[in-house]
């Protein structure tokens, strides 16, 4: 498909697949064509491996999963294959599968039992790769005879499963459309089904997994009175739209102009550079690096000096601002209660996510939560005074924050 035209290829790709449907189906960059796996005709799932590349189709003679349709794809750019997970036999009264296979260089891997968890088998899943948190996103789907429908949310990096803990859990769903929308940097789920009843799927709606490129063109820059670059969105007819990359090049065009340099660089400890065995993988995080025009690690820089370095900048910054930030609105109100408080909680999230603690480096910022769980409150071990006018933070007499406080 080009721009706005469908072209039929029937007829001139040659030999082709066998007719099916709900086959898994994902681009892979790494051998340069589109990956399909199995699908069924009514009669067999099927378990045959084809590519598609310069308008040909191609079977590939390897083993790989067993025959099934529906199963859950997507391409794991931070490890550099496709995983595949679940799907469904066809037989009736079967349990859906739970084994995790990879592939690259026309190769299947079954990485079943290695993973340090497993999703419950499902098929009619939805999977993406989330570049905005770099890892593989899946979520939803059902059992085997569509009895159960889940609404769990995993994540997929080096190998390994993790259950995340998510706020604003969607509702129990399968048959659901995902993808990962590299403009606004978010996850767009849109409809599904909650049972194999058709009249379960009316009135499904939209959701998103908001991520930074929106946290900061829509709700930090306006408190702070910047304005994000933007460049005519093609997609949209030539409307003006930021984007993630338009952050990244603004703020390299920004960084180091009071002689600090850039803040935001990808460290040895971020998960997306890991290896597939969770060991810091230092030409991973250069590669990552370079794609955003960022040098190589310097020579000698530890994890633990960057979590120091992080805790210092990020700290400090947010109570400076505290009183642009405190009576903006936060981007997801059931996680946080104003835009402070939630950044604040985003800083502690980093310093978990990175794994600062075992690296000797003390956490700077705590988080109380209300009955709900949002976070209404911040404090800080290294108290910084606000460069504007206002009240200021509540808490700033405060060095530890109270884990829960009343109310909801």
């Amino acid at each position: 498909m080009n721009p706005k035209t469908w072209t039929d290829l029937t007829s001139e790709v040659g030999t082709a697949p066998s007719p099916r449907y709900l086959g898994a189906m994902v681009y892979d960059p790494v051998d340069h064509y589109v990956l399909l796996f199995g699908g069924d005709d009514g009669a067999t799932a099927y378990s045959d491996t084809w590519t598609f590349s310069h308008d040909q189709w191609t079977e590939l003679s390897i083993n790989g999963p067993s025959g099934r349709y529906v199963a859950g794809i997507a391409w794991d750019a931070a490890d550099g294959y496709a995983v595949l997970f679940g799907g469904f036999s066809g037989t009736a009264g079967s349990a859906a599968f739970n084994d995790t296979w990879t592939y690259v260089h026309g190769t299947w891997t079954n990485i079943t039992g290695t993973t340090n968890q497993s999703p419950t088998g499902r098929w009619r899943q939805v999977m993406t790769y989330d570049a905005g948190d770099g890892y593989v996103l899946m979520y939803g789907g059902t059992n085997g005879p569509e009895t159960v429908s889940y609404n769990d949310t995993w994540e997929f990096l080096h190998g390994n499963w993790t259950n995340l803990t998510v706020t604003g859990n969607p509702p129990y769903r399968f048959r659901a459309s995902m993808v990962y929308d590299p403009v606004d940097n978010y996850t767009v789920v849109f409809g599904g089904c909650t049972t194999k009843d058709p009249a379960s799927c009316a009135g499904a709606g939209t959701l998103v997994n908001q991520g930074d490129n929106g946290l900061l063109d829509q709700f930090v820059d306006p408190a702070l009175g910047c304005t994000p670059w933007q460049e005519p969105n093609l997609a949209d007819d030539g409307a003006p739209a930021s984007a993630l990359p338009l952050d990244e090049l603004q703020a390299a065009a920004w960084a180091g102009r009071d002689g600090g340099g850039a803040e935001a660089l990808v460290p040895l400890n971020d998960p997306a550079t890991l290896d597939r065995f969770g060991n810091y993988d230092a030409v991973k995080a250069d590669t990552l690096r370079s794609i955003v025009d960022m040098a190589p690690l310097p020579a000698g820089q530890s994890p633990g000096a960057y979590c120091t370095e992080l805790e210092q900048a990020q700290g400090s910054r947010l109570q400076q601002d505290v009183n642009l930030l405190f009576g903006s609105a936060s981007p997801q109100p059931h996680a946080a209660d104003n835009l402070f408080t939630f950044l604040a909680m985003r800083l502690d999230q980093s310093f978990n996510k990175l794994d600062c603690g075992s690296l000797g480096v003390a956490n700077d910022v705590s988080i109380s939560v209300n009955g709900a769980g949002a976070a209404v409150a911040a404090c800080f071990a290294n108290p910084v005074a606000p460069i504007t006018t206002g009240p200021g933070n509540p808490m700033a007499n405060k060095r530890t924050c109270p884990a829960t406080v009343g109310g909801s």
